[in-house]
């Protein structure tokens, strides 16, 4: 039999690395360090009842471990945020990532550092601005001994219909240069993991409908542009279908370099007409989904539009990160606090 591996999980919220050894079938015993007490709670409901180091500026010692994973808060990183960065002592929950050298630092000093470090982050690590950060920390890793490898990597070159990139990083003491793994062309479609069935919960109803058209009229007679209107996106009836393959999809993809043979993103829409031209799309259940981004100042709009059967019109604070159907349609997922 297996022994186990042991495994600490720093920032572990709800254990996404967890399910990944889950997955591969390899037996771990695993501590966390997690402040955020839901995240800690969903982590022992999907994994069962595991160790918490708790607030990680509060630990003096890592547990004894073969691995250790630290993907650290992306707030301050992600283009989706204020982007106020990673450096030491800044203060900023993206700048936590020092907390984890003074960690590994100590377990050098008490030869107990871990075999393998993983991180995963959002890949904009990489931008101009926070790259010297990022060389600063893979350099005291290379003095601990540690040899290092990244790669950006997109979900949907690993089976999973969203466009979603991000960073990863294995460091080893001995194992040497990590070959990340190569992806394989894309099989599935939005469709294919959206619910059939919706509860009526996530639904507008008639009444609420009925509301949102006679405020707009109301408005519209007084010669205001307030208020939302529904839409039909402007597409060509039949263009797509589940059953037959999408192929050179430049123009419909988020940049030229995702041009490539097999679903892409497909646009059929736009809701309204502003500069942040990609939080205005609206993408079709045929093609790939696009990243969910954290809503920038918690202000929302940058959540995905999924077109159904029709749209939503509306100005730049009132339910542009909805979509609608005459009938009453879900609205699409939120990441804003409180919603």
């Amino acid at each position: 039999m297996m022994t186990p591996l042991k495994v600490v999980e720093l920032f572990a919220g709800i254990g996404a690395q967890a399910s990944a050894l889950e997955r591969l079938g390899i037996p771990f015993e695993s501590t966390v360090c997690e402040i955020d007490p839901h995240a800690y709670n969903a982590y022992c409901a999907i994994h069962g009842p595991t160790p918490n180091l708790g607030d990680i500026t509060e630990v003096e010692h890592l547990p004894d471990c073969d691995l250790l994973t630290y993907s650290f808060p992306c707030q301050d990183l992600s283009i989706a945020g204020l982007q106020r960065g990673m450096a030491e002592g800044s203060g900023t929950r993206s700048s936590l990532l020092w907390e984890v050298e003074r960690l590994l630092t100590d377990a050098g000093e008490r030869e107990r550092l871990p075999e393998v470090l993983l991180m995963e982050n959002v890949d904009a690590i990489l931008n101009k601005e926070n790259k010297p950060h990022l060389d600063r920390f893979i350099a005291k890793l290379n003095r601990l001994g540690y040899e290092t490898s990244y790669a950006v990597l997109n979900a949907k070159d690993y089976g999973v219909p969203q466009n979603r990139k991000r960073c990863f990083m294995v460091s080893t003491l001995t194992k040497g240069h990590f070959n990340f793994p190569q992806g394989f062309p894309l099989q599935r479609i939005l469709l294919d993991v959206l619910e059939d069935e919706v509860d009526d919960y996530y639904y507008l109803s008639e009444e609420k409908l009925a509301t949102f058209e006679s405020h707009r009229k109301r408005h519209e007679a007084k010669g205001n542009g307030f208020g939302v209107k529904l839409i039909d996106p402007e597409r060509e009836s039949g263009a797509y279908s589940h059953d037959t393959p999408i192929q050179g999809l430049g123009e419909l993809c988020d940049s030229p370099s995702e041009s490539q043979e097999g679903p892409g993103m497909i646009i059929v829409g736009q809701l309204h007409d502003t500069n942040y031209d990609k939080m205005n799309r609206v993408y079709s259940v045929y093609g790939v989904s696009p990243v969910i981004e954290a809503a920038r100042g918690g202000k929302g709009g940058h959540t995905p539009k999924i077109e159904v059967t029709g749209l939503v019109k509306g100005n730049k604070y009132e339910m542009d990160q909805r979509v609608h159907s005459p009938e009453g349609i879900a609205p699409t997922v939120c990441t804003r606090g409180g919603d």
